[in-house]
């Protein structure tokens, strides 16, 4: 439901959750992962940045034309392209994660 409302109404629906987590089912909340919170921010930010920049729509037609090239081999070729895309950025934080 959250999916459909956008960024704010998925704020709002976990909040819905939560609450009925601790009124319904008596779940004590814990203490907010405030690092995991700013670890979101952070990626939904850049993510945001490539989409005013454009960087998604050029990531999309270069993984077009890379699974077109062997359209008989998607199977194989598409999860490649994702973790190709994924895996530099991935290490990236963890170097700097590191090296903190």
């Amino acid at each position: 439901m959250g999916a459909r409302m956008g960024g704010v109404g998925l704020g709002l629906w976990g909040a819905v959750g939560l609450l009925v987590l601790v009124v319904g089912f008596d779940v004590a909340p814990a203490n907010i992962p405030g690092e995991v919170i700013l670890i979101v921010l952070t990626v939904i930010m850049a993510a945001s940045a490539m989409e005013v920049a454009g960087g998604i729509d050029f990531l999309v037609r270069v993984a077009e034309r890379i699974i077109r090239r062997n359209p008989k081999q998607i199977t194989v070729i598409a999860p490649l392209v994702t973790y190709g895309f994924t895996l530099p950025p991935a290490q990236g934080t963890s170097f700097i994660r590191c090296c903190r």
